[in-house]
């Protein structure tokens, strides 16, 4: 698009809503399916509030990613637009990023752990309350608070990542769009998807 004079432009008009909202539906919909298929000790209550932990940590990355993908783009304006940034952002946040975050959820677990005991409601996916196996929810509200933590930390480590790598990185989303440059997908530009 750039050599057409255009640019492309982030959640640009309803087609980018809509983008966004099957992509939302998509996630959910592997979560339902990984449950289905998944073992079945794990009853839907706490299927449910995993799930809403990660949809939780999902939202506020998508966040991250667009306020990222902006600043990174002023930073380095007329080599890129904000479109490579956010293709950056996520290729870097699902490889590097992922590892990071197990890293990070095992090193706090094993902290946390060793500061305040076993049983002490950060424990992932452990929501009731040992005594009257009633579900506690400030255990809840711990551990999401905890991997929002862990989320926002990967992000900021990614974020200088990005900013010491950004020209191979940079190429590299290039070299990738480039294979979509000028097709259209549901009759739009590949591109502002």
């Amino acid at each position: 698009l750039r050599h057409l004079g255009m640019t492309c432009h982030l959640l640009r008009g309803p087609e980018g809503i809509i983008v966004q909202g099957l992509l939302f539906l998509l996630a959910v919909g592997s979560l339902i399916v990984k449950k289905v298929t998944g073992p079945l000790e794990r009853t839907w209550y706490s299927f449910s509030l995993d799930s809403s932990k990660q949809l939780a940590g999902a939202g506020w990355i998508h966040v991250l990613n667009l306020v990222f993908a902006h600043h990174l783009n002023e930073a380095f304006e007329g080599s890129t637009d904000a479109c490579d940034w956010y293709a950056v952002n996520i290729i870097v946040d699902c490889t590097l990023g992922v590892f990071v975050e197990y890293l990070l959820l095992g090193a706090l677990a094993v902290m946390l752990e060793a500061c305040l005991g076993q049983n002490n409601g950060f424990e992932s996916g452990e929501y009731r309350d040992p005594v009257t196996q009633e579900v506690d929810w400030s255990r809840y509200a711990k551990q999401l608070v905890v991997w929002l933590f862990i989320v926002s930390c990967m992000k900021v480590s990614m974020g200088i990542f990005m900013l010491l790598g950004h020209k191979w990185l940079l190429a590299g989303a290039t070299f990738l769009y480039s294979w979509y440059q000028g097709k259209e997908f549901l009759g739009i530009d590949a591109k502002l998807l």
